[in-house]
């Protein structure tokens, strides 16, 4: 028999999930997810049927995100125009392609570089009946030829994409549209949704990040296992001869309200993004408000999209119950609960 998992809602509104065996008609394992919102429903999305194994865990969590599927919507509908061709680079389930092809765009490339995720995007476009209005090309957008007889046969009037992770850059969103720009998979004056993003950074200290923190380099303390072991000391002392790894994502709510970590500026904005001209190597210099003595540990950051261009739409991973400079917790000082794919990031700083 095959695998049939759901995806549900409990009472408090938080998905869990559980597995059941059952026979299926066909051969393909399907992954059936409840508890939509309104831009689901719309478009009739029930299933993914993926073939050979599952999608990624954090792509139900994804698309069972409210805020973040209105915001895509919105964004979608206030920029494609009535006959634009749309890219959409990283489709995944194919959910952004088709909201572009519900919002009049003449045709949508749906871009996807997974063979499991491509394979999921043809089925739930198949299943709902896009087929005509969308193709899935699977390739990275790297690897796509622009022009007449080829993968796309001119440049996109809009590139709808959601390559974001908890640090913003981490899947390579600037390189990525740097290269679309590039290579003339946008279009000369064409529109990217989102349209620009801003990088919110708070400084904070932390023993707790530090410790937990991953270290490589030159074998100069022992191996990089001895050294995730290691006290605070041993792992500062390290830090002056070796680099970090990619951005910790972190639940901020939680760290700070379990003591794990303390606040010790004011935000401050780190750097603001146009997709539509990225940079690749950007500099600025900010002024931070210090609220606290303390040691630097780590950078504290999250993110807000700009979906349309105007600011009237955004998307943004910033704590739960953020507000007036701290961090405030919800329901009696307990962290509220946040999804797997947006919380924050830090961003450890080398011992001095």
């Amino acid at each position: 028999g095959e695998e049939v998992r759901t995806i549900a809602r409990s009472e408090r509104g938080r998905a869990r999930g559980r597995g059941r065996r059952r026979k299926l008609q066909n051969d393909r394992k399907m992954v059936v997810i409840g508890g939509y919102d309104d831009s689901m429903k719309r478009l009739g999305v029930q299933s993914w049927q993926v073939g050979e194994g599952f999608a990624p865990t954090y792509h139900f969590d994804m698309l069972q995100d409210r805020r973040r599927n209105e915001a895509y919507r919105r964004g979608i509908e206030q920029t494609v125009e009535e006959d634009d061709l749309v890219v959409d680079i990283g489709t995944g389930s194919g959910l952004l392609a088709m909201m572009a092809a519900g919002a009049g765009a003449q045709h949508v490339f749906a871009i996807e570089g997974d063979p499991k995720l491509e394979k999921a995007a043809r089925l739930v476009i198949e299943d709902n009946r896009y087929e005509e209005k969308v193709t899935v090309i699977g390739k990275h957008s790297t690897e796509v030829k622009v022009g007449y007889g080829l993968d796309v046969p001119f440049g996109a009037n809009v590139i709808v994409t959601e390559i974001f992770d908890s640090f913003m850059l981490g899947e390579g969103m600037v390189p990525t549209m740097h290269d679309a720009v590039k290579r003339g998979l946008l279009a000369e004056g064409g529109r990217v949704i989102p349209a620009g993003g801003r990088m919110h950074c708070v400084l904070i200290e932390s023993d707790w990040i530090r410790r937990h923190e991953t270290l490589r380099g030159q074998d100069l303390l022992g191996s990089v296992e001895e050294v995730k072991r290691a006290s605070v000391e041993h792992a500062r002392e390290a830090a002056r001869k070796w680099t970090f790894e990619e951005p910790i994502q972190v639940h901020a709510n939680m760290m700070l309200a379990r003591k794990l970590a303390r606040q010790l500026s004011r935000p401050f904005i780190g750097q603001i993004f146009d997709f539509a001209h990225p940079k690749l190597q950007d500099q600025r210099s900010v002024s931070v408000e210090v609220m606290e003595d303390g040691t630097v540990d780590a950078i504290l950051i999250w993110w807000t999209l700009d979906m349309e261009g105007t600011g009237a739409v955004q998307l943004s991973t910033e704590p739960e119950g953020y507000g007036r400079g701290g961090f405030e917790d919800e329901r009696d000082g307990y962290p509220p609960p946040q999804r797997e794919h947006s919380r924050q990031a830090a961003c450890v700083l080398p011992a001095a």
